[in-house]
């Protein structure tokens, strides 16, 4: 499973975009037990325009996918880790 990448755009929809990227995920997180995937990690940043980018690891990828999280996103796969400089790692709770 690759990691994969999920641009929000900066409007006045982009908070509950983001809610909505991150509702299902973290009920499928949450779902996996006491001891969820270590690696199961998700980073946020802006880009240059002031985009929220995601990026989700390949566990948490694989956690999105089965919870249906990327269903109305636009979700592309990373070939290879992407750089996370200037990225801060979601908490999920």
């Amino acid at each position: 499973m690759p990691w994969h990448k999920v641009v929000i755009i900066n409007n006045e929809r982009a908070r509950w975009s983001a809610a909505e990227l991150m509702r299902p995920f973290i009920m499928g997180y949450n779902e996996t037990g006491a001891t969820p995937p270590k690696n199961a990690v998700v980073y946020h940043g802006l880009n240059d325009t002031g985009d929220h980018v995601y990026y989700f690891s390949p566990e948490a990828s694989a956690i999105a996918i089965a919870e249906k999280a990327f269903h109305t996103f636009d979700v592309t796969p990373c070939a290879e880790q992407p750089n996370l400089d200037g990225f801060e790692e979601v908490t999920i709770s």
